[in-house]
């Protein structure tokens, strides 16, 4: 139990820190840019993703043992996260100390408004749902639906102490080597880190920690989704979780469906694509933050098996910027016209 703790502590905060402290090395003052603490939380999970990734491609390449990758990536994240603050301490002092901006009002900060009676009312109902959702994950015991091979995968590197020398399906040795693309795949290896790290259990971590965690991300990932779409509507957002909640719990028995991925292999990769990088890249689209679409677009390249790194996120963003070019071709031709 305390070792959970522990571990759900780390998975909330060390995200927070590096991705509000990369948000503001880049921008300043970051909340000024339609971005929000969610957008940094997000970006973090992300940005500890590609150093899973770096350690994982130069472990396999060198040829190093699975606890010499889990070294490696434990430097990575404290030399990432040192740096990242550091960053963000001198991208506040130019910008603050520096230029002689005023220090005491930078963040336009809203009125705080005290939630409506209809606001109170929606935001219980989102959690007796968000509780029904992790329920209906804890009391799950079917892992005949389990069709990931993370779980196999993250076992096999921990009892072997190699990268991808044992087929996990047959428990034997691979004959001519795994595919390269499939090799690129980070998400074992940042299983194994977690569970080396706080000593739990790989069929704890895969069955019942993880998709609670991925459940909670995607509900940040929807609330920026939600902001984008009603950035001063509260009650809007609000409402719009629910309906996103309440298809979770529909879909259930819907194979290949986001409810089915999270209540049934919340730890996979495909999950996390279609319950959190697609509409985290829908709400950057949205608010034409498109230099941070490359993060969506690489993770979704290191977790899942794409065709030559082409995924849902980089398919949905080229269509979304080809509606646009035409939409405003469209506009100028009407406009000439008339």
């Amino acid at each position: 139990m305390k070792n959970t703790i522990l571990l759900s502590s780390f998975l909330l905060i060390y995200p927070l820190a590096l991705g509000t402290s990369f948000l503001y090395a880049i921008y300043g003052f970051f909340w000024k840019k339609k971005l929000t603490v969610a957008d940094g939380y997000l970006a973090g999970g992300i940005i500890s993703i590609g150093l899973a990734e770096i350690s994982h491609l130069i472990s396999g390449y060198l040829g190093w043992s699975f606890s010499a990758c889990i070294r490696l990536l434990s430097v990575l994240f404290v030399v990432a996260a040192a740096l990242l603050v550091f960053m963000a301490i001198l991208s506040w002092l130019i910008r603050v100390k520096i230029k002689g901006r005023n220090r005491k009002n930078q963040r336009e900060k809203e009125r705080r408004q005290y939630l409506t009676s209809a606001e109170y009312i929606v935001s219980l109902l989102w959690t007796l749902l968000f509780v029904a959702c992790v329920a209906r994950i804890l009391v799950n015991s079917d892992f005949s639906l389990y069709k990931d091979l993370t779980p196999e995968l993250t076992s096999t590197f921990l009892s072997t102490d190699r990268l991808f020398t044992v087929n996990p399906t047959t428990g034997g040795e691979y004959l001519v080597g795994a595919p390269s693309r499939f090799r690129i795949l980070c998400l074992p290896t940042l299983y194994g880190a977690l569970c080396s790290w706080f000593q739990i259990e790989v069929s704890v971590l895969s069955f019942r920690i993880m998709p609670v965690v991925i459940l909670g991300v995607a509900c940040v990932a929807y609330y920026t989704l939600a902001r984008a779409f009603w950035p001063d509507s509260r009650l809007h957002r609000m409402v719009f979780q629910i309906v996103i909640l309440v298809l979770f719990l529909v879909s259930d028995t819907c194979e290949g469906q986001a409810g089915f991925l999270l209540f049934h292999q919340g730890f996979s990769p495909q999950t996390i694509r279609i319950a959190v990088l697609l509409p985290f890249s829908l709400s950057l689209l949205q608010r034409k933050r498109y230099e941070l679409l490359l993060l969506p677009v690489l993770a979704e390249t290191c977790l899942v098996w794409t065709g030559y790194g082409v995924g849902w996120c980089f398919l949905t963003t080229a269509l979304w910027i080809a509606v646009k070019a035409f939409s405003k071709i469209f506009a100028g031709k009407k406009g000439g016209e008339s």
